[in-house]
């Protein structure tokens, strides 16, 4: 009976253990990574090894930074520090393989860098499509290409990285409505109307008129989003006051069918002049029924 509770006792004490140090194991956190190279966190470099070594993601991952940085008491290596990095991305983490990615590409070895960033973009990791489409930027291991190069910036914006988003807002607006025409009319690739009004969108704001118009119509014909004359009239109605004769013609239109607007003769017939008066063949035709 007393040995039987001394076996009790010892294996209590192994789960103790071993649940103690599974508490005392990193749990991943998005901040870690900044906290560890700011001095922020200062790292137990053995609890670090044993948590790593038995698979600990977070740890494998703080290894890494370890061995990359030369801190922490340990010697910079910089084969140590991706042996641990893909440790952890072999996991499935995206971190890692945007860190396994960034050190092939201080590498040079492009296309492996290429391999691990479109892992981690796989699950929509923001810095990595940020790094492929710098890579298509420079054209560093794929030919150079601006537009795959501002496709993978976009990708990166949409999931809120802020440099990604620096560099949208910084592309001209001509060269956007040049992006919503590829999508739009398929121009190199399949059509793609919700990429067409997002491109639309983006240089409509920045004041393209032929973009405003296009976004109009957009609205209109439900194309990729939701139908929405309201938006619809407001869109070709800025169109329209910077003297766009088919923008004209349309809100014209839209007065006389009351079509996002409430109806109004007067308004219908001023703009139909308007678009006429600049050769507009739909406007000097529809102003023979007045």
């Amino acid at each position: 009976m007393k040995l039987f509770i001394q076996i009790i006792l010892a294996m209590s004490l192994f789960l103790n253990v071993q649940s103690v140090f599974a508490e005392q194991c990193p749990k991943d956190d998005e901040n870690r990574k900044a906290e560890i190279i700011d001095g922020v966190i200062k790292l137990d470099l053995n609890l670090t090894k044993e948590c790593a070594e038995k698979g600990n993601i977070r740890a494998q991952k703080d290894l890494g930074i370890a061995y990359a940085s030369g801190r922490f008491g340990i010697a910079q290596d910089f084969d140590e520090a991706l042996k641990w990095e893909k440790k952890a991305a072999l996991q499935g983490d995206p971190e890692a393989q945007y860190d396994v990615g960034l050190s092939y590409e201080v590498r040079e070895d492009y296309e492996k860098a290429m391999e691990w960033y479109l892992k981690a973009s796989e699950q929509n990791y923001a810095r990595a499509q940020l790094y492929i489409g710098m890579l298509y930027a420079y054209g560093n291991g794929v030919p150079r290409d601006l537009d795959k190069a501002i496709y993978w910036y976009k990708k990166a914006a949409v999931n809120g990285n802020t440099s990604a988003q620096m560099v949208i807002a910084n592309i001209d607006a001509e060269k956007k409505y040049e992006l919503g025409m590829m999508y739009s009319n398929g121009l190199g690739g399949e059509k793609d109307d919700k990429e067409a009004f997002f491109w639309f969108s983006q240089a409509a704001q920045q004041g393209n008129v032929d973009a405003q118009l296009r976004l109009g119509m957009i609205y209109i014909l439900g194309r990729g989003i939701p139908k929405d004359d309201k938006k619809a009239f407001e869109w070709i109605n800025k169109a329209a006051d910077k003297n766009n004769a088919d923008a004209q013609y349309f809100l014209g239109s839209m007065y006389q069918s009351g079509e996002g607007v409430a109806k109004d003769k007067r308004k219908a017939l001023e703009w139909l002049n308007k678009s006429a008066q600049q050769g507009n063949k739909k406007a000097i035709e529809e102003l023979k029924n007045y």
